[in-house]
């Protein structure tokens, strides 16, 4: 990577976080012209109901049509 532009974009669930080594990795990057590192943590997505709807309120069928 000596003299090269770098760019690495690391996808990864946002429980391993607290795991990745920001440090270790610029120091392997540190021979590289340029280095850009972008982290995405991915997020689940979460369903949500209107205020005055609550989930007892639904039947089988429409949770498994909101689930899918």
């Amino acid at each position: 990577m000596e003299d090269a532009v770098v760019r690495l974009v690391m996808e990864y669930p946002r429980a391993w976080a607290p795991l990745i080594d920001d440090g270790a990795i610029q120091d392997h990057a540190s021979d590289a012209f340029m280095f850009h590192f972008v982290k995405r943590p991915q997020m689940d997505e979460r369903i949500r109901l209107p205020q005055d709807q609550t989930v007892g309120d639904l039947t089988s069928t429409e949770l498994l049509e909101k689930f899918w």
